[in-house]
């Protein structure tokens, strides 16, 4: 493409005689000068990227005769010789955007692609420029690129949010279900902490499988609550992405938190490399909730359910009991007890189970909560269960203190994030944990997976050989028919995009969040 500024450089001596002056009278004939010829004028500074000879040439041509430079091709000459300065010529043409791709490939092209932002704006067409081709899923990592710097250049909401639709899925400013969800409009700042946080880190075709688009959420009201309250972390849903507004300011709601490369990601607390608080909260919850699309979208969710590594299974409430509860040691601590005085081994461990289930204590009859947590403290305190009951207290369901819920080779828990159910897994996923928030359900196992392939490269320390393995197929993925399907020829139809462009379908009138909301949550 041609120079990005007004070219001072001279043009031969036959181009700018042609374009500067009037063609000299010959001496034979004695006859007056004739005209210059604008036209010729203008193709000669095009050749010789001359910009301001250009601009004198197109203003010395008549309408008819600048019309004629509207077909695509005439454009792209136009750019390759003066650059953005070719913009003003296009419009003057008539010539938009969208009646080639091709057009807007040449800007992407363009050594300095964010000194075209201005002029777009100037000349009115960068809003036409951000909806013409080539977009979203058609755009290779190169064009994505040049994408996210002219996003970069933009200086209004507008403008940013135009690039930033341009790229990827629709940022949307209103909620998909106000019965349960309150959002707000996206800023040019949160656009581009957006784009920072996944442009270049991750595929760009990956990014278009989140096909219902992206909101920035302010208040909630959780599954099975009635009371607003404010957002706090970001969630997946209805191939859906919902990034928490609060985080989005604040230092980008800091680092405490407890996925890959967070503060208390684990329990000492720190990450696999020893590296503390890496990723804020805002750009640790854009890549997990992107590996949650990615996992829909592919087979990557039903590969972690049935991985031999991890092999996660439900389990009944009698088998994890049974697991986390000694009844012999149980009914050998209270034998010298009185049966009137005595909180049975049966209803301390009843109540401690639905704890765990609930956070609520359930207390026997007879009994005051008080009495019966500080007999259960004295007489039951080595039991398992009543450890990880402990732990729960403290935190989320999927943690425990040291190797607590390790039974026979086997991890034992309870699990709100994966259907409210007795859970258990090998206890080597756990000894092999990339976080702590990994370990909450079989999909958030593959949302931290995916977000650590992601942070510390193809050959990282931090995963096994047979989990990058997978993730290097699926990393070789584009979009087709609204799927990422494995790399054999084009992009598709644009299926997801066309979908996503149909826009929400939430469910209406819920009253409460949905109960397969996938939140990540945070401390901050």
């Amino acid at each position: 493409m041609g120079d990005e500024t007004t070219s001072t450089a001279p043009a031969t001596a036959s181009a700018m005689s042609t374009a500067a002056t009037p063609a000299a009278a010959t001496a034979a004939a004695g006859t007056p000068a004739a005209a210059a010829d604008p036209v010729a004028a203008f193709q000669a500074a095009l050749q010789a990227h001359d910009s301001a000879a250009a601009i004198a040439a197109w203003d010395g041509m008549k309408a008819k005769e600048q019309k004629k430079w509207k077909p695509t091709a005439k454009v792209l000459e136009m750019f390759d010789g003066v650059g953005h300065t070719g913009l003003r010529f296009m419009r003057e043409a008539g010539a938009k955007f969208k009646q080639s791709a091709d057009l807007g490939a040449k800007v992407l092209a363009a050594p300095a692609p964010e000194t075209w932002v201005t002029p777009l704006a100037s000349q009115g067409q960068l809003e036409e420029f951000a909806k013409a081709g080539p977009r979203r899923e058609a755009l290779d990592d190169a064009q994505a690129a040049a994408n996210v710097k002219m996003l970069e250049a933009t200086a209004g909401s507008a403008d940013t949010k135009g690039l930033f639709n341009k790229a990827y899925p629709t940022a949307r400013d209103r909620s998909y279900d106000s019965s349960w969800l309150w959002c707000r409009a996206w800023t040019s700042d949160d656009l581009k902490r957006m784009v920072r946080a996944v442009a270049g880190v991750l595929p760009h075709q990956h990014l278009q499988s989140v096909t219902g688009g992206f909101y920035i959420g302010t208040h909630v009201i959780e599954t099975g609550q009635t009371k607003k309250k404010e957002l706090g972390y970001a969630f997946y849903h209805g191939g859906r992405i919902v990034m928490p507004s609060g985080s989005s300011t604040n230092e980008a709601g800091g680092d405490r938190h407890d996925m890959v490369l967070g503060g208390r990601s684990h329990e000492d607390p720190m990450n696999p490399n020893g590296l503390h608080g890496m990723t804020t909260h805002f750009d640790g919850s854009a890549l997990h909730e992107v590996g949650h699309a990615v996992g829909d979208h592919t087979d990557g969710n039903s590969w972690a359910l049935a991985l031999p590594y991890t092999n996660w299974k439900k389990e009944t409430q009698k088998t994890v009991q049974e697991k986390l509860w000694d009844p012999a040691a149980a009914t050998a601590a209270v034998a010298a007890i009185p049966a009137k005085d005595r909180l049975s081994p049966a209803a301390a461990r009843d109540l401690l189970t639905n704890f765990v289930k609930t956070k609520n204590i359930k207390t026997p009859k007879g009994w005051k909560k008080e009495d019966a947590l500080k007999f259960i403290r004295d007489h039951y305190s080595t039991q398992k269960l009543r450890l990880y009951a402990s732990a729960v207290a403290r935190d989320d369901d999927y943690k425990f203190s040291g190797d607590n819920n390790i039974v026979d080779g086997r991890v034992y828990v309870y699990l709100s994030r994966w259907d409210n159910s007795f859970a258990s897994y090998n206890a080597q996923a756990h000894t092999d944990k990339v976080s702590w928030y990994s370990l909450a359900s079989p999909l958030e196992w593959f949302a931290e997976q995916y977000s650590t392939y992601y942070q510390f490269g193809p050959d990282n320390g931090q995963q096994t050989q047979a989990v990058k393995d997978k993730l290097k197929v699926l990393h070789n993925t584009k979009l087709k028919d609204g799927k990422l399907k494995a790399k054999t020829g084009g992009a598709g139809g644009g299926g997801a995009q066309a979908a996503e462009e149909r826009g929400g379908g939430g469910r209406e009138g819920t009253g409460s969040a949905p109960a397969d909301v996938r939140r990540a949550p945070f401390a901050w």
